[in-house]
């Protein structure tokens, strides 16, 4: 337990060499300077204000995961608790005065419980309020196939049966356990072992060769992917082996083995009660229960969002029905340019005579064909885009683009793509076909990275007809259960993410997030699988190996790089599964307001406030990966961006005031004074009492 006086810091010391320069870089609030006008944004124009169509309380970009966590947060009435109530004592984030609620009910009523205590409603005269007491959430995202849009397309591009999370991460803000209450409601509980999985995807790769050498026979290979039914006869959940046992505290631990001595090993203490949540829920699982998350909230479930041009250029009474339809309008699209303006030289408009700060955002469609844009005004935005950086290209592939393209002549854009002849970056598989083999010899497929999307693209490329893959890995093969030491995801995270919170110092927490994540790993699941593929002859697995050169002339050969030396292998094709940069000012729609409103960037990662806003004066919110300096090593993961949409919430709640046509709130002395106490968990102080 943390001693009772330790406090999370309210700022964070930065490095010398961020504090000097901060020093000398002082903030443009203004318009910018006149040796910038050729990158000047047209919305920093005076006038560019009276462009915006509409308004909007909350601007998300991105639908992914954390966007459906903010939404989830925002939308939902009774939020689960996060931290335990002694935790809450350390934690300066969590000390919030309650306020009303994001989304009031026009069918509340006032009504009075005793002559101390008053409940907290809106009347009858809510009709008058032009938005119906709703809170305004525009969530825009350049798939556009629903929340988690692009989720699923990487999921059905690398035949993913499970999730690599355990049963509690997930976005829903009501109930910790909701994914398993869910799984036993509808009847999929039904639990399997790792053992189950890894065989039946031995299964599906013999098959595989089997269909290709009848197919040699007729000419033809097949190259399909598997369908669903393989995927349907496993269990939805599959155990993580050996991980509940290794929730025992470290004291614990030292003290089973002090007990024993020399008479044997400790025994693996397993907590039956947390056994049911370490187990990785299967996609499909995972799909129905994000849907049924859709339909709680009454968000669109359309399997395609009307783009912007289409959205906007509707009557708007057709629109305005729309939104008083479903709490969240989702349109499929992009942010091009964003700006804040400070509400002194220039505002924005709320749509109810209202002129205050407030961002003005360039909306346009992913078409090329639809190259118009649309510009609204938001009180506030969040950015909920995960690493939204360019692909990490290995430098011979780089290399090869440039020669292709210098011969070609077509320029720097096709010299920095993710593709080229005879390779592939992995983000490409969410658009791109999964390239197939050519017929009438030997085909083989290089993997070049060590991380679990590596392993995946293994079994995907042997499925797909490769006779034979090569994985080439820099370092170790490393293999652990999550992407982050189990510490951060077991039951005593709380104790670990305290201890990062508690340091006021952003070296020490950028050296503690590459510590907990130490690079790329694979699931004990996948590492067995390899090595029984290894030992079939379908795969071959050089660790300690990078490309040295690599030349393409209808096939690579790559010189490698060991440490027995340099050696030479060929392949057909090369898929690199080496991530993405993560690198805040590579953010090309942020490009105008970190010029205008400049922030440091430690590590690629924004230094966020607290509440992971992007400056005091400025409410743009950061979540998922950029998140990382305040919310710790599983920024990006399932189970901590409802951390990091709490922390959201809270602070939204504090900026965004109810319309001035909306009447305010009735309360007593009791009652404000109920609400400046310390917060309770479940939101205890706001239920009601019935006389």
């Amino acid at each position: 337990m943390l001693p009772p006086h330790r406090r999370t810091p309210e700022a964070l010391v930065l490095p010398k060499e961020l504090t000097s320069l901060a020093e000398h870089t002082p903030p443009m609030c203004g318009m910018p300077s006149a040796d910038s006008n050729s990158a000047t944004s047209h919305l920093l124009l005076p006038g560019s204000e009276s462009e915006a169509v509409a308004h909007f309380d909350l601007v998300i970009i991105g639908g992914g995961p954390a966007a459906l966590a903010v939404v989830s947060r925002i939308l939902e009435s009774r939020p689960a608790a996060l931290y335990t109530e002694d935790e809450h004592r350390h934690l300066h984030f969590v000390h919030r005065q309650r306020t009303r609620s994001f989304v009031p009910k026009k069918s509340h009523k006032s009504t009075r419980f005793d002559a101390n205590t008053e409940r907290s409603v809106l009347g009858d005269d809510d009709a008058a309020c032009a938005c119906e007491g709703r809170f305004k959430i525009l969530v825009i995202d350049r798939c556009g196939e629903g929340f988690m849009g692009l989720w699923k397309r990487n999921f059905n591009a690398l035949g993913i049966s499970h999730l690599r999370s355990p049963m509690f991460f997930h976005p829903d803000a009501s109930d910790f356990d909701a994914l398993l209450a869910y799984a036993n409601q509808t009847e999929r509980a039904n639990e399997g072992t790792p053992d189950q999985l890894i065989d039946q995807i031995e299964s599906r790769v013999a098959a595989v060769r089997v269909v290709g050498q009848e197919a040699k026979r007729r000419s033809k290979r097949s190259t399909s992917v598997p369908s669903d039914r393989a995927h349907g006869s496993l269990p939805h959940l599959i155990e993580i082996p050996s991980v509940v046992g290794r929730e025992k505290s470290k004291h614990k631990r030292k003290q089973q083995q002090q007990l024993l001595g020399k008479s044997g090993p400790a025994s693996v203490h397993v907590n039956e009660r947390d056994r049911r949540d370490y187990f990785t829920p299967s996609s499909a699982l995972f799909g129905c229960f994000i849907r049924r998350l859709e339909e709680k909230y009454g968000l669109n479930t359309a399997a395609v969002w009307p783009s912007v041009q289409q959205f906007f250029n509707a009557s708007a009474s057709d629109n305005q029905e729309a939104q008083q339809e479903q709490p969240v309008t989702t349109l499929h699209g992009s942010v091009k340019d964003l700006v804040w303006l400070d509400g002194v030289q220039r505002c924005v408009d709320d749509g109810l005579g209202n002129h205050r700060a407030g961002f003005l955002l360039e909306l346009e469609d992913n078409d090329p064909v639809r190259n118009g844009s649309v510009v609204v005004s938001a009180k506030a935005v969040v950015s909920a885009i995960g690493a939204g950086g360019k692909p990490s290209i290995p430098p011979f592939l780089t290399q090869a683009n440039n020669a292709e393209a210098s011969g070609s002549g077509t320029g720097k854009s096709a010299a920095s793509a993710p593709r080229g002849k005879g390779w592939m970056h992995s983000g490409c598989l969410a658009w791109e076909p999964f390239p197939t083999p050519r017929q009438g010899h030997r085909s083989t497929m290089v993997v070049v990275g060590g991380g679990l999307t590596s392993a995946q693209l293994v079994v995907r490329a042997l499925e797909s007809g490769y006779d034979r893959v090569i994985l080439l890995v820099r370092g170790h093969l490393k293999s652990k259960p999550f992407d982050v030491d189990l510490g951060w995801v077991g039951r005593y995270s709380n104790y670990l993410r305290m201890q990062f919170w508690q340091s006021d110092s952003v070296d020490e927490r950028v050296n503690i997030l590459r510590t907990a994540r130490n690079g790329g790993s694979v699931t004990p699941t996948y590492a067995k699988l390899l090595s029984r593929l290894e030992a079939l002859g379908k795969l071959e697995i050089r660790t300690h190996t990078t490309v040295a050169s690599a030349t393409y002339d209808q096939d690579w050969t790559l010189n490698l790089r060991t440490a027995h030396g340099v050696q030479e292998i060929r392949a057909d094709y090369v898929i690199a599964a080496t991530g993405a940069e993560t690198n805040f000012r590579n953010l090309t729609f942020l490009s105008t307001l970190q010029r205008t409103h400049p922030v440091s960037v430690v590590a690629g990662m924004p230094l966020v406030t607290a509440d992971l806003e992007y400056r005091r004066d400025v409410p743009l919110f950061v979540t998922g990966a950029y998140a990382a300096l305040q919310i710790g090593p599983g920024a990006g993961n399932l189970g901590m961006m409802r951390d990091s949409a709490d922390r959201i919430a809270n602070r939204l709640v504090q900026l965004i005031d109810p319309p001035q046509s909306q009447p305010a709130r009735r309360q007593t002395t009791a009652r404000s004074q109920a609400e400046s106490a310390a917060p309770t968990h479940f939101n205890f102080d706001l239920l009601s009492i019935e006389a």
